[in-house]
């Protein structure tokens, strides 16, 4: 059980990480390559915006499959409609409020 606990806590520092930081770093560096290269064409932005907005929905997806409390099987940052609080600061499990004990 501690050991899917902490895979979960881990899975979402890199979720957050990827989330915040990832995507626009990613947008940022294109855009810069772009002007350098005086490319001035809207398909091409307009594909990476898309792109880069259908992978961060994925990500949720993906993320949101995995948010599973080893303890009760339930949701662990969220509840049925949506993220209950803030889950960067969140170790307990909203459901079942395991584990008792910080690790």
């Amino acid at each position: 059980m501690q050991q899917q606990y902490r895979q979960l806590l881990k899975f979402r520092t890199l979720f957050i990480i990827s989330a915040g930081f990832g995507w626009p770093l990613f947008l940022w560096g294109i855009f810069q390559i772009m002007t350098f290269f005086e490319i001035r064409t809207s398909i091409i932005v307009l594909t990476c915006l898309i792109s880069a907005l259908l992978s961060m929905l994925f990500g949720q997806l993906f993320f949101l499959a995995k948010d599973i409390c080893p303890w009760c099987k339930q949701n662990f940052f969220s509840t049925g409609m949506g993220m209950d609080s803030n889950p960067l600061f969140r170790k307990h499990c909203v459901h079942c409020k395991m584990p008792k004990n910080e690790t």
